[in-house]
């Protein structure tokens, strides 16, 4: 079947791959580069936080389905090389993530950390200015001539003598830095803009040397600052082994509702960042602060809880296949290592009680249930009144400051 272009595309149609999969992947893969796991079909967890209006970070913009439908869009239209159109191309770079992602890698996979990250360090930025200045350098500033002022300028002080190649540089070089002395860095120079898509392109994400300097520090804090001894030695004492590392999992899902239904199946994908065994999963994150009030805000906040129960989930599914003894599916532990990100970079390790785990899976089969029954009827108006003009409620302490008033 040919393929429709991403522009004459509905949301349901850059959908229906998840939902239609020719050759659904079913199982749990070690190893995975990124740039692959992302191309592969299925529903991420951080999807479906994307289509759910329960999910608003505390720094954020709440979840709705048409966004999550909207995002697997722009999806078809990077894929094809289609221009996106001006409507939904808002998808600003983020620090935060690339920050977090490059963690990652340099805690569980330094062996692999340079196949995932690119490090942008002071030479190569300014190799990116001296070739911005050489692109906006004028014509006549790309050969010697006798018309430009430093030339005039220097033959008058030697009325007698003829430059030498040297010399001649030297004169261009003066003109030149004259002509391009505002060029400076910025991320949006054509030079650097170009190098990050080249990497992107590759799979890799692109951090300064700053970034990576930190993040030596934040490691070497794990195990060398005396308050995080605890976190250190129970880091040492899990397997160090590579099949165990950013483990991308996969299944289908056939997912029950209400009695006269008939929900299609869905294909569903996560990312597990370290399986240790023993029916555990572990997540570091990076935090403002590791304290115990303070990182268990950021869980609710951020839907961490979310994440690990859509993970938790996809190794119950994949709990009869070959893989699941070797990581201990189905998980029934999910745990955190939260880092602080300033010095002198304090960690914890906290795991999710049983309760909260089981209710973070309801939440997440309810979200996954939602997105089918949209799917199927083509409705991504959400649990939102489809009304366009509705009446605000007031926030209960602001009703009892109105009834006061009243």
């Amino acid at each position: 079947m040919t393929q429709k272009k991403a522009k004459d595309m509905t949301l349901r149609d850059a959908l229906t791959p998840v939902f239609d999969a020719e050759a659904p992947l079913h199982g749990a893969i070690a190893g995975m580069p990124m740039k692959d796991y992302r191309a592969a079909v299925g529903i991420a967890p951080s999807d479906l936080k994307k289509g759910s209006e329960d999910h608003k970070p505390s720094r954020g913009e709440r979840g709705h389905l048409l966004k999550l439908a909207v995002s697997k869009l722009q999806q078809e239209f990077d894929t094809q090389g289609e221009k996106i159109p001006a409507w939904m191309d808002e998808r600003p770079a983020s620090k935060v993530f690339d920050f977090g992602t490059a963690y990652h890698e340099m805690l569980l996979t330094p062996h692999s950390f340079q196949d995932s990250i690119a490090v942008v360090d002071d030479a190569m930025i300014a190799g990116f200015v001296a070739q911005a200045k050489e692109r906006k350098a004028p014509a006549e500033a790309k050969a010697f001539s006798w018309r430009i002022a430093p030339a005039r300028e220097w033959k008058k002080a030697n009325p007698d003598q003829e430059p030498t190649d040297f010399e001649k540089a030297e004169i261009m070089r003066v003109y030149q830095e004259s002509k391009t002395a505002d060029v400076k860095f910025h991320p949006r120079l054509t030079e650097y803009t170009e190098f990050v898509a080249k990497q992107e392109s590759e799979g890799k994400i692109v951090i300064e040397q700053k970034t990576k300097d930190r993040l030596d520090k934040m490691i070497g804090a794990l195990y060398d600052l005396p308050e995080n001894s605890e976190v250190g030695e129970y880091l040492k004492s899990l397997p160090d082994e590579k099949d165990r590392m950013e483990v991308s999992l996969f299944a289908n899902m056939k997912i029950g509702g209400q009695s006269n239904e008939d929900l299609p199946t869905i294909q569903l994908k996560g990312r597990v960042d370290y399986i240790p065994g023993d029916n555990t999963i572990l997540d570091p994150k990076t935090c403002q602060s590791c304290n115990f009030n303070d990182f268990g805000r950021d869980v609710e906040s951020f839907g961490y809880d979310f994440s690990m129960a859509g993970y938790t989930v996809l190794s119950e599914l994949l709990a009869e296949t070959e893989t699941a003894q070797r990581y201990g599916f189905p998980i029934k532990k999910v745990g955190f290592l939260a880092q602080e990100k300033t010095a002198p970079f304090l960690a914890k390790m906290y795991f999710l009680p049983e309760e909260w785990l089981d209710w973070a899976k309801r939440v997440y089969k309810n979200e996954v249930m939602r997105l089918c029954r949209s799917y199927q009827t083509n409705d991504w108006n959400g649990i939102d009144s489809k009304d366009g003009v509705q009446t605000l409620l007031p926030s209960p302490w602001r009703a009892k400051e109105i009834e006061a008033f009243m």
